[in-house]
C-alpha cells in the first residue's frame, strides 16, 4: 500500500503537473559541498585527502549536526595522447544533487519500487531499478547535459559519500543518531545470468544496462510511514541557484505544514547556517548571495515578491536580514495538491489497514499489503481527487499576493 501512495499517476505527470516526493528531515539537511565551498572545491585527485565535513543545521526548531565523510571513486581523464586512471576524493555537489532528484521523480513512477528483507517488517529495505539512460533522458528533458560516465560517477559518489546526521549531545532530550548511511547504501547492476554485482568504480557501463539500488533508511522510513509530501517537480528544477533550491524545498514543506498562506519570515543567517551555502570573505557577498536566491524564486514564479528588514550592528554594517517571503498563487495551487494528497493517504491507511498493521499511535507497522482491486481504486480516487482539487478556485490572502 505504501509504494501505491508514494507514486503518482502517469495522467498527472505532464508538464507544470508532474511532482515527486519531499521527505523533511532529510531533504533540507545540508548534504552537498558546492564549488568553492569549505576547501575550495568538492575533489581531490592523486590520492590528495579531502577532508570530512561538518555543519550544525536546524530543522523545525531543533539542533542537528550532519557529518559529511567523502567517497573514493576512479576517473580516467585525457593526459596529452593517452587516458589514464586516477583516484579521487570527492563529496557530492550540484551535480549529484541533481542526479538524485531525478532518480527520487522516477521513483514515484508505478511498479518502481520493491521491498526487500521481509513483508512484515518494520525496516523493511526500498529498491529501485533503472537504466542509464532513463536517467540521462530525463535529465536532457530538465536541461541538464551529463553523459552516461558522469552519472554514474555522482552515483557512485552517492553511494559511497557516509552521513551521519544526529542530535549533539547538549541537546536537552539527549543526543540520537538518525543517519548512518550513504544516500544509496546499494548500487549494483544485472550481470550475466541475472547475477547481481555492485557497480564499483572500474570500467565502463552501459546507458541501457539494468541497475539497481537501495533508499537510505531515512526515505525508506518515510516511504513506510507516509511521512512525505507531494511537491512540483517541475518548478524544482527549473531552479539552478543551490541556495534557491533549498528555499523552494523549505517553502514547500512550511506550507505543507501550516494552516495559512501568511509570508513565511526568515533571516539571512538561518539560511546562511542550514542550506549550507558558501560563506564569501566579506559579510555583505554572502548577504547579496542569498538576495539573489530569493530574487530566482520571484523569477520563476515560486514567489509573488518579498519584504525584506535589516539588522545593523554597532556601526552601519549590516549584520543580518529577515525576508517575509510571499509565495504566488501557482505554488500555493501546487501545495494544495500536496495536502489533499496526504489526507487522501491518510484516508487510505484507516481504510486498508488491519489494527494488527498499526502500532498505539495510528502508524504503519511495516508494510501494508494491497490487492489489485483495492489498488485500481485507490488510483481512480486518486485521479478524481486531483481533478476536483484543480477544479476549485483557491482562496488567496490578500496579504499573500501583495
Amino acid at each position: 500500500m505504501q509504494l501505491a501512495l508514494w507514486s503518482h499517476e502517469p495522467e498527472q505527470q505532464d508538464g507544470d503537473a508532474r511532482q515527486t516526493n519531499a521527505v523533511g528531515l532529510y531533504d533540507l539537511a545540508p548534504r552537498f559541498v558546492f564549488a568553492s565551498g569549505e576547501r575550495g572545491g568538492e575533489e581531490r585527485r592523486d590520492n590528495a585527502h579531502v577532508e570530512s565535513v561538518t555543519r550544525s543545521f536546524a530543522y523545525n526548531g531543533e539542533p542537528y549536526v550532519i557529518t559529511l565523510d567523502p567517497a573514493r571513486v576512479t576517473r580516467r581523464v585525457r593526459t596529452d595522447a593517452e587516458y589514464k586512471t586516477v583516484r579521487i576524493e570527492a563529496l557530492p555537489g550540484e551535480r549529484e544533487q541533481v542526479v538524485e532528484e531525478v532518480i527520487r521523480r522516477l521513483a514515484t513512477e508505478r511498479t518502481r519500487l520493491m521491498l526487500v528483507d521481509g513483508d512484515n517488517r518494520r525496516n523493511a529495505k526500498v529498491q529501485m531499478r533503472f537504466s542509464f539512460y532513463e536517467i540521462q533522458k530525463e535529465l536532457a528533458r530538465v536541461r541538464r547535459t551529463l553523459s552516461i560516465t558522469e552519472i554514474k560517477e555522482a552515483l557512485l559518489i552517492l553511494s559511497k559519500t557516509f552521513l551521519t546526521i544526529e542530535q549533539p549531545a547538549d541537546h536537552p532530550g539527549g543526543s540520537a543518531t538518525l543517519l548512518q548511511s550513504t544516500a544509496f547504501p546499494v548500487v549494483a547492476m544485472r550481470g550475466g545470468k541475472g547475477v547481481s554485482v555492485r557497480l564499483d568504480d572500474d570500467g565502463e557501463v552501459g546507458g541501457n544496462t539494468e541497475t539497481y539500488l537501495e533508499f537510505n533508511p531515512l526515505v525508506a522510513k518515510a516511504i513506510m510511514s507516509l511521512k512525505f509530501q507531494s511537491i512540483s517537480y517541475e518548478m524544482l528544477m527549473k531552479i539552478r541557484n543551490p541556495v534557491s533550491w533549498w528555499l523552494y524545498k523549505s517553502l514547500s514543506l512550511h506550507y505543507h505544514n501550516s494552516g495559512d498562506v501568511e509570508p513565511m519570515a526568515i533571516r539571512a543567517g538561518d539560511i546562511i547556517t542550514n542550506s549550507g551555502m558558501n560563506r564569501s570573505k566579506r559579510h555583505r557577498d554572502t548577504l547579496r548571495a542569498i538576495k539573489v536566491a530569493v530574487e530566482v524564486l520571484v523569477t520563476q514564479g515560486v514567489l509573488a515578491g518579498y519584504e525584506k528588514e535589516s539588522e545593523r550592528g554597532a556601526g552601519p554594517e549590516i549584520v543580518d536580514v529577515t525576508y517575509a517571503l510571499r509565495p504566488s498563487e501557482q505554488f500555493l495551487e501546487q501545495i494544495r495538491r500536496g495536502k489533499a494528497l496526504a489526507e487522501q493517504n491518510a484516508r487510505t491507511l484507516r481504510q486498508l489497514a488491519q489494527p494488527e498493521d498499526l502500532d498505539d499511535q495510528g502508524r504503519p507497522r511495516g508494510p501494508i499489503p494491497i490487492d489489485r482491486v483495492s489498488e485500481s481504486a485507490l488510483r481512480r480516487d486518486r485521479r478524481s481527487l486531483l481533478k476536483r482539487v484543480d477544479m476549485e478556485v483557491p482562496v488567496i490572502d490578500a496579504a499573500a499576493q501583495g
